[in-house]
């Protein structure tokens, strides 16, 4: 069965008219994930992967792509296979604009059984922006002939797959195998809705998607015409081409001025060529301009991830939930299965025959408030103040700090400063040991602390050695790992000397920081006057804070 012309001129004219995608800024694509940063022997905590990914889902929910980015690449830290981590790292990904990591991550995630139906919408989403549609396309025809149920959002995918192929594409078996599959669960699609027919990926009365299609189609087949002069054209440029080249290679053998006339004349022959094809080309746009185009998807979103992350198992019991991502989990807490909801109340009597029931008035669209979870490191300079990372806590945020013994406390935030990055937290009812801040840093050898391994309940501060150069603006740090969270604090002899910011997008060796004269603003009056303790690890603590999106 080949494609019926209506499909086949709606997927061609659609390439026509698509607008061409800009090819991404090119991004060195980071180290896959591994599971070397972890001690020899040590297994990841189950619980503390299960609950990023839950923080990674609700991070997508609510669009904030980066705290749902990063929730899933520690969960591919911990454990560098899991599925659902790849697939909605890529997700975010795609949002971030970030496409070759976006498609690093998709490839991985896919198992031997083929693709699912999030993979291949995503699919769709990541190689229609990197110029390799027809591979999008066969995963998408991979997909539907283990799943032959009418599909739309598939559907529309394949559609933008095949109509940003581009010209060599489109000579290939592969995308007329995908027009005519497009073509038949097109119609099986059209076969679930009684009178009704697509218009491209609208739905209209079969009567009016008919007429605009009949009306659409007597436009393709003057375009058509035109296009096989084109070819035509083409063919005569190729031949006209040739004999120039012919001429070329006798006029290095012959004599007198002969052949410099021939090749003037070939190549003007060739001018007149193109300039027939420039207006031929110009006329069939004006052509397929003079009608309606079927509105057809020139891109996707992606899809999340469809795959479900593992539940919790607590001591003693088979399974649990996920504990909630509203709240950071506490050392000793495990989750518990959501409560039922409570029973509809029954339903009124129905009334009188005499009586025509009313109608229900449309139930107003639900807005559902997502919390997303951000980290970071935080460290005391006073007995009751932290400085940590601003970005990780956001106006509004529930924000809580654990310590190295494992006890938790709430903080509020009293300040931020955006020139740096840092902000300024305070801890109450609580005496905390801190450090020393230097007088002066010029330089040189330095000590971080910081959380490189992720871990929710019973986080490990470890020292990372590096070094800085004299502080300039933007300031960077080289560090012999990636401390992963910011906000931890930068140490020479035991006092701190700057605040490194790393973020996921940091290298170790590029690694962004605050200076100490940036530091010693941000405490301002609030910097005890007295010493403090030398062990950055001790006073390190990991902060989590919740804010709703």
């Amino acid at each position: 069965m080949s494609p019926s012309r209506g499909t086949m001129s709606i997927l061609f004219s659609f390439v026509l008219g698509a607008a061409a995608y800009a090819d991404p800024p090119a991004i060195p694509a980071p180290p896959k994930p591994t599971a070397a940063s972890r001690p020899a022997g040590s297994k990841a905590d189950p619980r503390t992967i299960a609950i990023l990914l839950s923080q990674g889902d609700d991070a997508l929910a609510a669009q904030d792509f980066r705290a749902a980015r990063d929730a899933f690449m520690d969960v591919m830290s911990l454990e560098p296979g899991n599925a659902h981590a790849q697939e909605g790292a890529a997700v975010a990904h795609v949002h971030l604009s970030d496409f070759p990591r976006a498609r690093d991550e998709l490839e991985r995630s896919m198992g031997p059984g083929g693709p699912t139906r999030s993979q291949v919408i995503t699919a769709a989403s990541i190689y229609t922006r990197t110029k390799n549609p027809m591979r999008a396309a066969k995963l998408i025809k991979q997909y539907l002939a283990a799943h032959p149920q009418a599909d739309e959002p598939v559907l529309n995918a394949l559609a933008a797959a095949l109509g940003t192929a581009d010209e060599q594409a489109r000579k290939n078996r592969l995308f007329l195998d995908c027009a005519t599959l497009y073509d038949s669960e097109n119609t099986k699609l059209e076969a679930t809705r009684s009178g009704m027919k697509r218009w491209g990926t609208e739905w209209l009365d079969s009567g009016a998607a008919e007429q605009k299609g009949s009306a659409w189609r007597r436009v393709q087949g003057e375009a058509d015409q035109v296009s096989t002069q084109i070819n035509s054209l083409n063919r005569d440029r190729s031949r006209a081409e040739s004999e120039l080249a012919r001429r070329q290679s006798a006029a290095k053998f012959g004599h007198g001025s002969g052949w410099q006339g021939l090749i003037q004349q070939q190549r003007q022959e060739i001018d007149r060529i193109n300039q027939q094809i420039a207006a031929a080309e110009l006329h069939r746009e004006q052509i397929l301009a003079s009608g309606e185009r079927p509105p057809l998807p020139k891109s996707i979103d992606p899809a999340p991830p469809e795959m479900k992350p593992p539940a919790v198992a607590s001591a003693g019991s088979e399974s649990a939930q996920p504990a909630p991502a509203t709240e950071r989990p506490k050392p000793d807490e495990v989750a518990v299965a959501p409560t039922p909801p409570s029973p509809s109340p029954p339903p009124s009597p129905d009334p009188a025959p005499s009586e025509p029931a009313p109608q229900p008035s449309p139930r107003p669209a639900e807005t559902r408030k997502h919390r997303v979870s951000t980290y970071a490191a935080a460290f005391a300079v006073a007995p009751d103040l932290l400085v940590t990372a601003a970005a990780a806590v956001p106006d509004g945020s529930k924000i809580e700090v654990q310590n190295a013994d494992g006890a938790a406390f709430d903080a509020e935030l009293v300040r931020t400063d955006a020139d740096s990055g840092l902000a300024l937290l305070r801890v109450n009812g609580q005496k905390l040991n801190y450090l020393s801040v230097a007088d002066s840093f010029a330089g040189g050898s330095v000590t971080c602390v910081s959380f490189p391994v992720p871990n929710l309940f019973q986080p490990k501060a470890e020292v990372i050695g590096g070094s800085a150069v004299a502080v300039k603006s933007p300031w960077e740090i080289r560090l012999s790992r990636s401390p992963r969270l910011g906000g931890g604090p930068l140490l020479v002899g035991g006092k701190v000397v700057g605040v490194e910011l790393a973020t996921r997008d940091s290298e170790a060796g590029t690694t962004p920081a605050a200076s100490l004269d940036q530091l010693r603003k941000l405490v301002g009056s609030d910097l005890p006057p007295g010493g403090g303790i030398s062990d950055g690890a001790s006073v390190t603590m990991q902060l989590s804070a919740v804010h709703e999106n």
